[in-house]
């Protein structure tokens, strides 16, 4: 291994449901890590629980100060591996990691989707007020809602749809 990694963050791929004591060894053996939590309301049994749980599942990011820590950050039991990008370890640029604390810092309802419209898309709305209109994807969000740009007159209006008035 290369000694440049020192400064590099990595992504730990670790077993389903391990991120917290995966965190914890890497605390004790004081490797820096990230590992970015959302709370969500879940529902068990009809009671709605306020859950807080890893906004990538499997995945911690890692910061090993040294080659060997790099090492023993494998050796753990509940990493698998690190992810890798062909056959290299991919690395996390700084400003990624810098945003993912930001977003957890300031407790920002975070949505994700696995949606087949993808921002920037160019989309054609099919029904309702803006009917016949041609659009961009700029957002994503849940209940199929989707925040689009339209543009109208030489000026772009944020419009949240129904992913179902999309074509």
């Amino acid at each position: 291994m290369a000694t440049n990694i020192s400064t590099k963050w990595h992504v730990a791929y670790t077993k389903p449901k391990h991120e917290r004591i995966t965190a914890k060894y890497l605390e004790d053996m004081g490797v820096d890590f990230l590992l970015p939590m959302e709370n969500t309301i879940k529902n068990y049994n009809g009671r709605k629980t306020k859950v807080t749980q890893p906004l990538f599942p499997s995945y911690i990011f890692v910061n090993p100060k040294k080659p060997q820590s790099f090492y023993d950050v494998l050796d753990l039991y509940s990493v698998v591996n690190f992810v890798k990008v062909g056959k290299q370890i991919a690395e996390v640029p700084q400003k990624t990691i810098e945003n993912i604390k930001i977003l957890t810092v300031t407790h920002q309802k975070i949505e994700q989707s696995s949606g087949t419209f993808k921002p920037g898309n160019i989309c054609h709305i099919k029904e309702g007020a803006f009917s016949g209109l041609s659009c961009e994807v700029v957002s994503i969000g849940k209940r199929n809602l989707i925040l689009v740009r339209v543009d109208v007159f030489q000026r772009n209006l944020l419009v949240e749809l129904q992913d179902t008035l999309l074509l």
